[in-house]
């Protein structure tokens, strides 16, 4: 499964997980910027994932693996 954020930019409130992968395999993520979270992008149990052209900025922790 691939997700273009079309370089949109996801912005929270300083909570939570902009992305949240937990036990997934396959997935694509590409041309999104994601801020304002604890964690921007966070891949937890998870394999064969692939981030293209992301960005995670203003972020406690930008991208946990």
């Amino acid at each position: 499964m691939t997700t273009d954020g079309n370089n949109h930019t996801l912005t929270g409130t300083n909570t939570g997980s902009g992305v949240y992968l937990y036990q997934k395999t396959g997935i694509s993520i590409k041309n999104l910027d994601v801020k304002n979270f604890t964690t921007g992008i966070n891949i937890f149990y998870s394999s064969n994932n692939i981030l293209i052209n992301d960005s995670a900025s203003q972020n406690s922790t930008g991208i946990q693996l």
